[in-house]
């Protein structure tokens, strides 16, 4: 189920009452760059192109078809390549609001006999 309601410019989508924001950004130049604050979780899905993110004084890669997870009140600068075969990159972010996150928490069973 999809919900086009804005969030701060993105858009809400909702399957069984969880809600999480979402965007697609696309960048159709060589190389895009910029500075990188939100108040979320950040999940991240580069699905063509590439990713690099600074934050805290080290460099983090990610390639197509990697996942990165950013952690909330994270500041860091991102930039965005392509090749010229690729033509753009393309990243879907999932804003994860502290309400979804502590549903999805609320759902988590385990085991009793669990050892530390």
């Amino acid at each position: 189920m999809k919900n086009d309601t804005p969030y701060y410019g993105y858009k809400l989508i909702a399957c069984n009452d969880f809600e999480v924001a979402a965007s697609c950004s696309t960048y159709c130049n060589d190389q895009s760059s910029t500075d990188f604050y939100n108040p979320s979780n950040l999940l991240i899905y580069v699905e063509q192109g590439t990713m690099e993110v600074v934050f805290e004084n080290k460099r983090y890669t990610y390639p197509a078809g990697s996942f990165c997870l950013i952690r909330k009140y994270t500041h860091m600068a991102v930039t965005k390549t392509c090749t010229k075969t690729e033509g753009e990159s393309r990243t879907y972010i999932f804003i994860m609001q502290d309400a979804f996150l502590r549903k999805i928490i609320a759902h988590i069973t385990f085991d009793n006999d669990l050892q530390p």
